[in-house]
């Protein structure tokens, strides 16, 4: 009659982790529950970052692109740490990253600045 506690003990264990693994992604605003570590974004500097960031959804190759009149360079797309694709910006000598989000793509502030 020992087995049965232990039976009973690796059973539940074995329903606690199937309903632990079976759960959705989790949301952004439960991994982040203090406001202050959430990912926050930056507003494009010109009419010419906004039409960009609208036109990264169709997805341009890295490289040179022109957009509402301004010259940009756009590096390779890449999977972020945060899950995000993200990819640089540059135009002169100002460098941005921009991340796609469920409300399209959004600057972010560089690796490190708080913002």
């Amino acid at each position: 009659m020992r087995a049965r506690p232990f039976a009973v003990a690796l059973f539940a264990l074995a329903s606690v982790g199937a309903v632990a693994c079976g759960a959705s992604e989790p949301r952004e605003a439960d991994i982040y529950h203090d406001p202050a570590l959430r990912p926050s974004f930056l507003e494009p500097e010109s009419d010419a970052e906004r039409a960009l960031l609208a036109e990264l959804d169709a997805g341009p190759e890295a490289g040179a692109v022109q957009v509402a009149g301004a010259s940009f360079r756009l590096g390779a797309p890449y999977h972020a740490a945060s899950g995000r694709v993200c990819r640089e910006v540059s135009a002169d000598a100002a460098r941005r990253l921009a991340c796609e989000t469920e409300e399209g793509w959004r600057f972010v502030p560089p690796l490190g600045r708080a913002h």
